[in-house]
């Protein structure tokens, strides 16, 4: 029985030695369609437009989805763009202090960005009606 809970244990320890925070899935609940701007650690950018509702994650990841990254490349900036204006932008520091206040949730919330700022969800539908 020992030696079963030993291995477990192991398996458990080299699964999480092994992963790495990939980075937020974000979601679009502005009214409108935005212009999400991400600034990686390596000095690439990439820029998309998002519909209302729309879910993506934006981590640095060897597969390199949303955008050109690397592994181990962190996000530097995020700003959301509505018709030109800047309505939000997270630098470093703040994405940081997201990132913590996001450990703290219960499960792998959803980083939901509105008029009011940034908010966590676990619940995967949008709040807004389409």
């Amino acid at each position: 029985m020992n030696r079963k809970i030993t291995l477990i244990l192991l398996f458990c320890v080299l699964v999480a030695a092994c992963d790495t925070f990939p980075g937020p899935t974000l979601r679009n609940e502005f009214a409108t369609e935005v212009e999400i701007s991400i600034l990686y650690g390596n000095g690439s950018r990439f820029s998309s437009q998002w519909p209302s509702c729309q879910t993506v994650f934006i981590g640095a990841t060897e597969a390199g989805r949303f955008g050109q990254k690397e592994k181990h490349v962190s996000v530097d900036q995020i700003s959301i763009i509505i018709e030109e204006e800047v309505v939000l932008d997270f630098n470093r520091e703040a994405i940081n202090r997201l990132l913590e206040k996001a450990n703290a949730e219960k499960g792998i919330p959803i980083w939901v960005l509105d008029r009011s700022g940034v908010h966590f969800s676990t619940d995967r539908k949008c709040s807004i009606s389409q």
